[in-house]
């Protein structure tokens, strides 16, 4: 039911003292406490067989952080979840489930940590003033006619969406077929008021109202139009549309066809005259807009027309009765019995135009509404064409974007184009250039080969030259020693000599 497709479930967290160190749910706990809080609109639903309905949650809107605290745990390890749980700013809104054993009122710690809590978050909630039960109206000016309204006070923003409205006007009685309206402060209804239809409807209406308190929302119920085809069939649905705008139109006449009624100058021959009241026209529009056919609700006008036209033709042609019977009637009751039948007659044809004054009026200001509801189709067919004209403006503007985009391009293509040529003779030359150095290179390498080989054969004659250089020294060394020797003799034959 919960999971991260449809981004219900946001976040998840778990502690250590988990026995199976999981956010998981593994008894069922958590589902049902999560479906309980915020569970989706589920239509058709029921247990086993019983209770059939629709279920929902507190808040289907609502998206889910699911935090698992423990398996048994003492009353302060919950309270420092409610801690992160605030602390992760996603959480707006806690609720908790636990199991234990039944305790007593200085026992329940969450009434305790309601306070440690709300010393720590500030909700945004705004109020909903919701006008519904009127209409709007086009003449002169457009302004909301009728209904009631009602308050509701503590409305989250960020639960705020457009399905969380249909469940509002829906628990206020309203049809979920609805429109909802909200006006731009500054403008008046005409310029300023806003259809909302889906979440960013409802997004800009908060965006509108950021700095106050209290918004406005108009509910206008809508009810589905009814008409008679040729064939006869009623045809319901919002296939339908007012005015003769531009587009296929299809004419459908209204009228009473031909009604008789009798003479009443008297005499039993019953004298017919026919009369045929002025035939009306409704022009039903059926221009499409994007394949489906824009929806107008309208009154059930033309039921309601023929319906009054029978019951007129059924009191006139009590005309006929009368004079058959006036007719059959002895000259003496003839009188009284004329006279009875005419009060009856003028008393039922009095009450036949009360009847006929009452629904013309009806019906009178249902075409008023009906005209309000024209007005407000041609507004809506203004905004239309003006999307229509932005929507143009912005896909000429893409054109030109793509067009210089495209010339870009080749701009771009055809100066990489030549900076590649340039490139490539940049690169045919350099490795000119490198295959010349590559023959100086190994030219130079044979000469230092050479200079090489002819240092190694000086290096050698210098090493025989310094070897026999070394031997001479040893025999130089030798005859030296040898010559002191004789000079020693010499000195000591000297001195033998000089003795004596």
């Amino acid at each position: 039911m919960f999971n991260l497709v449809d981004h219900k479930l946001i976040g998840a967290r778990y502690y250590a003292n988990n026995k199976d160190d999981s956010a998981r749910d593994t008894e069922g706990h958590g589902t049902h406490t999560a479906s309980t809080a915020a569970e989706n609109v589920v239509k058709n639903t029921s247990f086993y067989g019983l209770a059939r309905g629709t279920a929902r949650g507190g808040v289907p809107s609502a998206r889910i952080a699911a935090y698992k605290v423990c398996s048994g745990c003492f009353d302060a390890d919950i309270l420092a979840e409610f801690d992160d749980a605030i602390d992760d700013v996603i959480v707006d809104i806690i609720t908790i489930s636990v199991g234990s054993e039944s305790a007593t009122g200085n026992q329940l710690f969450p009434f305790h940590g309601k306070g440690h809590s709300y010393q720590m978050v500030v909700f945004d909630t705004i109020s909903l003033k919701i006008h519904h039960g009127g209409y709007f109206t086009g003449v002169p000016n457009m302004e909301w006619k009728g209904g009631v309204v009602d308050v509701l006070d503590g409305m989250d923003v960020d639960l705020m969406s457009y399905w969380e409205l249909v469940g509002i006007i829906g628990d206020l009685g309203l049809p979920s077929s609805s429109l909802m309206y909200y006006q731009v402060p500054g403008l008046d209804f005409r310029s300023g008021l806003r259809l909302i239809t889906d979440d960013n409807g409802v997004m800009s209406m908060l965006e509108y109202y950021k700095s106050t308190d209290m918004v406005p929302l108009y509910v206008e119920r809508v009810d589905p139009l009814q008409v008679v085809g040729s064939d006869g069939n009623v045809i319901v649905g919002d296939r339908l549309l007012i005015e003769n705008n531009n587009g296929d139109q299809e004419e459908i006449e209204v009228g009473d066809g031909d009604v008789t009624q009798a003479d009443d100058t008297g005499g039993g021959s019953g004298k017919d005259v026919q009369r045929r009241p002025p035939r009306k026209k409704l022009l039903l529009d059926q221009r499409k807009f994007d394949g489906k056919m824009e929806p107008i609700k309208l009154s059930k006008f033309k039921l309601q027309l023929r319906a009054l036209i029978s019951e007129i033709r059924e009191l006139r042609v009590l005309h006929l009765p009368i004079a058959t019977i006036a007719a059959a009637t002895p000259p003496a009751d003839k009188e009284r019995t004329a006279s009875d039948q005419l009060h009856l007659f003028v008393q039922g044809q009095k009450r036949a135009e009360e009847e006929f004054n009452r629904k013309l009026t009806e019906l009178q200001s249902k075409l008023t509404l009906s005209n309000e509801l024209r007005q407000k189709l041609e507004m809506k067919v203004n905004y239309l064409q003006n999307d229509n004209a932005l929507i143009e403006n912005k896909q000429k503007e893409l054109k030109e974007t793509i067009n210089s985009l495209l010339q870009s391009r080749e701009r771009f293509v055809k100066a990489y184009e030549d900076s590649t040529c340039e490139m490539k003779r940049s690169i045919e030359s350099r490795d000119r250039q490198i295959a010349v150095l590559n023959e100086k290179i190994n030219a130079h390498l044979l000469l230092v080969d050479s200079i090489a080989k002819e240092a190694f054969s000086v290096k050698r004659i210098v090493d025989n030259a310094q070897h026999v250089l070394c031997k001479k020294e040893e025999a130089l060394v030798i005859e030296l020693g040898n010559l002191e020797v004789i000079i020693k003799k010499i000195q000591e034959t000297i001195t033998h000599m000089d003795e004596e």
